[in-house]
């Protein structure tokens, strides 16, 4: 059987189309049909994940959220994400700075268009690898801040990784997720 050259090229472009449209196709919200980590409302077991705290702060009367992204390896945008954590980023810095996390602060006090104001408070970053720390006097079961955006750090297996909402005249000195990190090492693999 001999196909034509038409025909080729006729299943050829539905076949490019198809795959096209698979991959514009938004990811389905359905838990069971998406691969990757999954996610605890508790502190990581020793060596099962990374832990996320997210802490509200003095700013609203609500409890720190403690979750585990388990068998995680990513950014630490992705880790609040894989810890079952709703997070959005500004306007300007869509996954580069964020703005609101698990619902707070609402849109009647930030709208996210831009990058929040001092006296609109913020988010902090911090983390606690396992392990020593650069500076022996601090022990490593202690938040540290972050250096780096959460889109470019990559938390380690076994960290925690800590937000909080700072209002205006809090430092990050003084004002750390109040949750105490309590780091693991993950096993070799």
């Amino acid at each position: 059987m001999q196909l034509s050259l038409r025909a080729v090229l006729v299943g050829l472009v539905c076949l490019v189309a198809a795959g096209g449209l698979l991959t514009v196709l938004p990811e389905s919200k359905d838990p069971v049909a998406t691969p990757g980590p999954s996610h605890e409302a508790k502190a990581c077991e020793a060596g099962r994940g990374v832990t996320v705290v997210v802490d509200f702060g003095t700013s609203i009367d609500k409890p720190a959220r403690v979750s585990c992204a388990r068998d995680f390896g990513g950014t630490g945008w992705q880790a609040l994400a894989a810890a079952g954590i709703e997070v959005e980023g500004t306007a300007q810095f869509p996954v580069g700075f964020v703005c609101r996390l698990a619902g707070w602060p609402e849109a009647k006090r930030q709208n996210c268009h831009d990058t929040p104001t001092y006296q609109e408070g913020h988010w902090a970053y911090f983390y606690s690898n396992p392990g020593k720390t650069q500076d022996s006097a601090r022990n490593a079961a202690e938040w540290q801040i972050s250096g780096a955006g959460a889109a470019m750090r990559k938390p380690a297996c076994g960290s925690f990784e800590g937000w909080r909402f700072l209002l205006a005249g809090e430092s990050t000195q003084t004002a750390k997720p109040r949750a105490k990190p309590t780091p693991t090492v993950c096993p070799a693999k």
